[in-house]
């Protein structure tokens, strides 16, 4: 993505741009802000270490093996944007206590 740093976790190196890295330990060193893009099994190791999720929900279904991983009751939706095709929510954990 331009004017973007680009970290590509992967076991097999194919491209010569962005950082490339082979453990979420390596990502999760290089920067405070991290936006992932999957597929399913990044998404599941990525999850634990998340405190926001941004997810496009398409209403349509679609055949497939492999999908985004059920979210738990601990991530609330903040907030919804609707487009024509699809609708943005942003999710945030819900850690209990006071917000301060």
């Amino acid at each position: 993505l331009p004017k973007r740093t680009n970290i590509i976790l992967s076991r097999n190196r194919k491209e010569e741009y962005g950082i490339w890295v082979s453990s979420i330990e390596d990502v999760l060193k290089l920067d405070d802000t991290v936006y992932v893009m999957g597929g399913s099994q990044i998404y599941e190791q990525f999850l634990p270490h998340a405190h926001e999720l941004i997810i496009s929900h398409v209403p349509r279904t679609v055949d497939g093996t492999e999908f985004f991983p059920n979210i738990s009751d601990e991530w609330k939706a903040s907030s919804v944007e609707g487009y024509d095709e699809f609708t943005v929510v942003h999710y945030k954990k819900d850690l209990g206590g006071v917000s301060v």
